[in-house]
C-alpha cells in the first residue's frame, strides 16, 4: 500500500497496476520497461516504487494524487542477471536490490550509480538466489536466499556481519517489527523465523538470537 489510499501491484507478465480494492479492479496499467516484475517496493516518503525487473534493472516509478497510472522516473544499471528483489535506505537516498547471480547491488538514486555490490554464499553449482531484501534505519541490509541463509550486511561499507541459518529451504519474505528489534522470514519450508537483534555492546559486535514460529 503507497499512501493512504492507493495500492499498487505487479506482475510477470511485465505490467504494474493500481488495485481498485472498492471495485475489485485495475487502472493505471503501465508497462515496467524490463519485463516480468518479480518483486516491488515503496519508497520511505510514499513518493516512488521500485520494480525489480527481469531484464536485471532496477526501475523507480512515480506518481501523482490526480496521475491515471505511474510514470517511469529512473533505471538503474542492469545486472547480468535478473533482479528478484529491492529495498529503500531510510532516507530514499539508496536502493538495493537482490539479483538472481547471488549479488546484492547498492545504488544512488540521484545519480544512478552502481556503488558497490555483495556476494552471498554459494555451495558450488547454481548460483545463490537473493529473493528478499530488508534495509533496516541504521543501514543493515538482511537478505534471505536460496539456501535458506538469513543474512544480515553492513549496509555502509558492505561486509557481512551474520548468517542465520534456520530455514531448510528458500528465504521468500522478509519484515520487521515498528522498533526493528525483531525480523521476521518466512520460508518456503512452511518456517517462520523470529530473528531478535541485541544491542551492540561495542562497535562490530552483532548480537542476534533465532527462535521459530510455528
Amino acid at each position: 500500500r503507497v499512501g493512504r489510499q492507493r495500492l499498487f501491484g505487479a506482475s510477470r507478465s511485465g505490467v504494474l497496476a493500481e488495485v481498485d480494492v472498492d471495485r475489485l479492479s485495475f487502472g493505471g496499467v503501465v508497462d515496467s520497461y524490463g519485463g516480468a516484475v518479480q518483486s516491488v517496493a515503496a519508497s520511505p516518503s510514499s513518493e516512488s516504487l521500485v520494480a525489480a525487473c527481469e531484464d536485471g534493472a532496477l526501475r523507480v516509478f512515480t506518481w501523482q494524487d490526480d496521475a491515471e497510472a505511474l510514470s517511469l522516473k529512473a533505471a538503474m544499471p542492469a545486472a547480468p542477471e535478473r533482479m528478484l528483489s529491492a529495498a529503500w535506505t531510510a532516507d530514499g537516498g539508496r536502493l538495493f536490490g537482490g539479483c538472481a547471480d547471488g549479488t546484492i547491488r547498492c545504488y544512488d538514486v540521484a545519480s544512478r550509480r552502481n556503488l558497490f555490490r555483495l556476494t552471498v554464499e554459494n555451495y558450488g553449482g547454481e548460483a545463490t538466489l537473493v529473493w528478499s531484501l530488508l534495509v533496516l534505519k541504521d543501514d543493515t541490509v538482511v537478505s534471505g536466499d536460496s539456501l535458506g541463509h538469513v543474512q544480515f550486511w553492513d549496509g555502509r561499507v558492505g561486509t557481512l556481519s551474520q548468517t542465520v541459518s534456520k530455514h531448510t529451504a528458500d528465504v521468500l519474505a522478509l519484515c520487521t517489527t515498528r522498533d526493528e528489534s525483531c525480523v521476521f522470514a518466512a520460508g518456503v519450508d512452511s518456517k517462520v523465523v523470529a530473528i531478535e537483534r541485541t544491542i551492540p555492546s561495542t562497535q562490530g559486535d552483532v548480537g542476534t538470537e533465532a527462535r521459530r514460529f510455528i
